[in-house]
């Protein structure tokens, strides 16, 4: 019984990790895995030149520590500065 527990709360785990609240497949949850595997990997490889070049390294870590903040940089960037509000902000 304890087995089956623990199985399904490591399933469970895993199923937060890539899905939204509904229980549907998130893209947003899925991109910012992958980019932070990727930002991990480039940090590993190449960080002298990325410990130097200090804009890299921002977004890097933005990637890694706060993806949301990195999300909203994107929308502004890319959209005329009208970055939609999150769910904490509207409330």
């Amino acid at each position: 019984m304890k087995d089956d527990q623990r199985k399904a709360t490591i399933r469970r785990d895993l199923n937060d990790l890539v899905r939204d609240e509904s229980g549907h497949l998130s893209p947003t949850k899925i991109g910012t895995l992958v980019g932070q595997w990727l930002a991990i990997k480039m940090i590993l490889e190449h960080g002298t030149a990325i410990i130097a070049n200090w804009d890299s390294l921002t977004v890097l870590f933005s990637v890694l520590i706060a993806p949301e903040i990195f999300k909203k940089l994107l929308n502004m960037k890319y959209s005329n500065g009208a970055a939609p509000k999150s769910k904490a902000e509207s409330n």
